[in-house]
């Protein structure tokens, strides 16, 4: 079928997206209308089948489209050529995360198509909040199960917070213990403010004596609950705050009748894998001590309109 521009309300979009199986926060309407929020221009496009939300993000020079986790319900990489001639603004390549159908086979039949580091996690675990309780504690690692009970010995309290205030205390700490760069204050703000508003937000905290010792900010969309970020204080870590939070983070993603929890990004067992992280392997760990099933995505992949500007950008700059 031909690709076209959406012509269908918002409702009428968020009715098909978020009926997909391991349903993308990312292609929602709410996360369109975040995007808006920031200045960003977004396009819709679909050949009835398959549905793609791409945001436009300007450089100092030059700009480009992206898909983030789109297109979803695609069975191959044919999809590309098809969909640039749709877009505005004449942009230096279009960069594509396509979801297909979960568990499937992917191909990519277009050799234009050039696989890059992923923008979003190609590699995660789910974990299906559906079972009951008993079922899923059954699969965890027991060594996970035991930190839980640790944490609840030592009364950790779990709690939902209205606003985002104690979850960026906890990244700051995060952030400087493990030494990486987190998302600006400002965005991850701007992020739950506008999101919590769409009912798709939420931060759950661990405390001990009203102390705020872990965070997890999570997301829900159709079918999946989406733990986005984490952050956790560099005091009382021998209380296991973060197991009895993860937990509790999966009990609030059972009872909103979600049927995924999805980890958000771990390792794969292949370190030559393009999306290994060397800095990834300890989350990794701890994400696999809950169980669930490791999926793969195809990954993120460029398609470069003007080429000589995209290799030139690509030569003095990373994008």
């Amino acid at each position: 079928m031909k690709w076209k521009l959406w012509k269908g309300s918002d409702q009428e979009w968020d009715a098909i997206i978020s009926a997909f199986p391991y349903a993308q926060f990312a292609q929602s309407s709410a996360w369109k209308d975040f995007q808006k929020s920031l200045g960003r221009d977004v396009v819709r496009v679909s050949d009835g089948e398959s549905f793609c939300q791409l945001t436009h993000i300007k450089k100092t020079i030059g700009s480009f489209w992206l898909a983030q986790r789109g297109p979803v319900g695609v069975d191959s990489g044919d999809f590309a050529e098809k969909i640039a001639p749709l877009l505005p603004d004449s942009p230096w390549f279009i960069r594509f995360e396509p979801v297909p159908p979960l568990h499937s086979a992917f191909s990519i039949l277009h050799s234009s198509l050039l696989r890059r580091p992923s923008h979003d996690p190609s590699i995660t675990r789910l974990l299906n909040v559906a079972a009951t309780e008993e079922e899923i504690l059954a699969q965890m690692h027991h060594k996970t199960r035991y930190n839980i009970r640790v944490a609840q010995k030592h009364d950790i309290m779990i709690r939902e917070a209205d606003s985002i205030d104690e979850f960026l205390l906890l990244q700051r700490d995060t952030a400087k213990r493990d030494r990486f760069s987190a998302q600006s204050d400002a965005y991850v703000r701007k992020q739950f403010d506008f999101l919590k508003k769409e009912g798709m937000a939420g931060i759950l905290i661990a405390e001990k004596d009203g102390v705020p010792l872990a965070a997890n900010f999570m997301l829900a969309y159709g079918d999946t609950a989406t733990y986005l970020y984490g952050a956790s204080s560099s005091t009382d870590r021998q209380l296991m705050a973060p197991y009895l939070l993860h937990w509790e983070s999966i009990l609030w993603a059972k009872r909103s009748g979600r049927r995924y929890y999805d980890f958000w990004g771990v390792n794969s067992d292949d370190k030559s894998h393009p999306d290994f992280k060397k800095a990834w392997d300890g989350i990794s760990r701890f994400k696999a001590g809950w169980g669930g099933v490791q999926i793969e995505l195809p990954g993120t992949y460029d398609f470069p309109i003007k080429s000589l500007l995209y290799n030139l950008g690509r030569s003095i700059r990373k994008i």
